[in-house]
């Protein structure tokens, strides 16, 4: 079940002067506080973190010129719609969020090729960097890794090092393993689900 932080223990974060600021949502996962940064209803940001303090700060040097913690329907369907996601992954990632992040050309084909990364499966930042036509930069992929701001919707916890390590993870390599453990899970019941209804 979601849950949002009371209004105490929301983020002191500065509020934009004259735009219309970003509104975010922080709220209680399986994993952690998650929290959601959404704009003319896209989803901009999602992240993990362990406590408030953590996820406010990294949310005040990513937007500078402030967020607001407004009520915002799209932000907290969104939250809510994410948090049933991390509970169940075999659940589809709602087509409503329309999720978007700058990024180069290089970096939106590496998050392109992570995001056809299937359910209950891994690939490497070798593997990655082939499939985007760049075999060499296997570096340069794990780099786009680092920057992507979309969790889970941009499952860049299913890229791991070669060999089968897990390699790293922004939002810390213990949630990196719960998430892959939890999609494994949920990917072998729907093949045993599969199974029961072809026999």
């Amino acid at each position: 079940m979601w849950s949002t932080l009371p209004e105490s223990k929301r983020a002191k974060i500065p509020k934009s002067n004259g735009t219309v600021a970003p509104s975010y949502a922080i709220g209680k996962s399986a994993l952690g506080l998650l929290a959601v940064v959404t704009t003319a209803q896209r989803v901009i940001h999602i992240g993990f973190g362990s406590t408030p303090t953590e996820i406010e700060r990294d949310l005040s040097q990513r937007y500078p010129a402030g967020l607001t913690t407004r009520s915002n329907d799209f932000t907290n369907k969104t939250l809510r719609e994410l948090v049933a996601y991390i509970d169940d992954p075999s659940l589809p990632i709602p087509s409503s969020l329309r999720p978007t992040q700058p990024g180069t050309e290089f970096q939106q084909r590496v998050w392109k090729a992570i995001s056809a990364i299937p359910l209950g499966a891994t690939a490497s930042y070798a593997d990655i960097a082939r499939e985007i036509g760049s075999p060499t930069a296997s570096r340069a992929v794990a780099q786009a890794c680092g920057r992507n701001a979309l969790a889970v919707v941009v499952p860049c916890h299913r890229v791991v090092g070669s060999g089968g390590s897990l390699g790293g993870y922004r939002w810390g390599v213990e949630r990196k393993k719960m998430l892959l453990e939890r999609e494994l899970a949920a990917s072998r019941q729907g093949e045993v689900e599969m199974t029961g209804v072809s026999g």
